[in-house]
């Protein structure tokens, strides 16, 4: 949590989705082409290769249904994993659409995939996915 931390990105916002996403109180101010929406800083972390922009609402949209999933199937994960999951299935959300509103069409897609992900590696021995 600390290395999000140390990239600008607040805690608070990782776990819960809720309050400023980027420590100081700014949310990233960059739009879905990279350019900066209207008097926001340029405060969001630099993009690194295979990186994808920030959409708040996708993001926090895929953060809670992760969690929701990983609840009702009854997989407990650290926060660091449980975060790299939603990263993870946050860029398989973006790829599969143009805009933001064709992206969050896609969480009944997610949420099939996630559980089926999770109920496959429950039965798969050696997975890591151990339920409480």
């Amino acid at each position: 949590m600390l290395g999000y931390a140390r990239l600008g990105f607040s805690p608070s916002w990782i776990l819960t989705g809720d309050g400023a996403m980027l420590l100081g109180g700014s949310h990233s101010g960059v739009s879905e082409n990279g350019t900066t929406r209207g008097d926001a800083r340029p405060t969001a972390a630099p993009a690194f290769e295979g990186s994808v922009a920030l959409d708040d609402d996708l993001f926090r949209a895929v953060r809670k249904l992760v969690a929701q999933v990983h609840a009702d199937e009854r997989v407990r994960l650290p926060q660091e994993a449980l975060f790299e999951e939603v990263v993870r299935w946050y860029k398989e959300v973006w790829a599969r659409g143009e805009d933001s509103a064709e992206r969050l069409t896609q969480m009944g897609w997610l949420e099939t995939r996630l559980r089926k992900e999770l109920q496959a590696a429950r039965t798969e021995p050696g997975t890591g996915k151990r339920s409480v």
